[in-house]
């Protein structure tokens, strides 16, 4: 599955083709996510879809709007990110805060945040101790699920959009922001990538290395592996490779 700024599209690995679900039309996609009933959540402009019963073709699932954004681009009310913690579901709504939606809904509460807080772009449930909340200029932000804080151990990533938040085996923090990629690491984060407007990050999953993939806007495709040596060793898949 790809959201796309002009609606999901679906992989058919038989026809090798890419097939759009109808019933999402051209939307703006930020998120797909599934709950803890393994059901496809997908984040939008014009806010959440729930598909409530899987079907042999996703292109022809019908999907319910639980929650009704606006449909631009960055406008209030756009669901930006989805996430499962503590056994339930989290959502950013771009220009209000994050939401939990779970036998309800209900609206987790700032403490001392600057109302640009509220513009929230990326979530990443750190384990079971904190939820992970990325904004544009305020940086990022904790919570245990009820309240929101600032935490100063992430005081440098104030100032650029922080997009996305990846997290490794070994326990490190990767921070994808329009001004580069962030690490952090035993209580320290640095600036690992810089000059680049980081728009998506997926970790790999292995013990036996410390890597992330990052999407980006104008420098294509990034492979980052963090050697004890050396540091970050990047590589680049751009347009010369498709």
């Amino acid at each position: 599955m790809v959201g796309t700024n002009r609606g999901l599209f679906i992989y058919d690995d038989a026809t090798a083709t890419w097939n759009p679900v109808a019933s999402l039309g051209r939307n703006i996609i930020y998120a797909i996510a599934e709950d803890k009933s393994q059901r496809l959540l997908v984040a939008s402009a014009s806010g959440i879809y729930l598909a409530p019963k899987q079907t042999a073709r996703l292109e022809e699932q019908a999907f319910t709007r639980v929650e009704t954004g606006p449909g631009n681009a960055d406008a209030a009310g756009s669901v930006r990110a989805i996430t499962q913690f503590h056994g339930a579901t989290y959502f950013a709504v771009f220009g209000r805060g994050v939401d939990r939606m779970e036998a309800g809904r209900s609206s987790l509460s700032w403490t001392n945040a600057p109302a640009t807080a509220r513009e929230v772009l990326s979530l990443l449930a750190d384990g079971d101790d904190r939820l992970l909340i990325g904004t544009t200029r305020d940086g990022v932000f904790v919570s245990d699920g009820k309240t929101i804080r600032d935490e100063p151990a992430f005081a440098t990533l104030k100032g650029p959009a922080v997009r996305s938040i990846a997290r490794t085996p070994d326990g490190s923090l990767w921070f994808g922001t329009a001004s580069g990629i962030f690490l952090c690491k035993n209580g320290a984060c640095n600036l690992a990538v810089p000059n680049i407007d980081a728009r998506v990050l997926l970790a790999v999953q292995s013990e036996k290395s410390n890597e992330i993939w990052c999407g980006t806007r104008n420098n294509g495709l990034l492979r980052v592996l963090l050697d004890p040596v050396v540091g970050p060793i990047v590589s680049e898949l751009d347009s010369e490779q498709g």
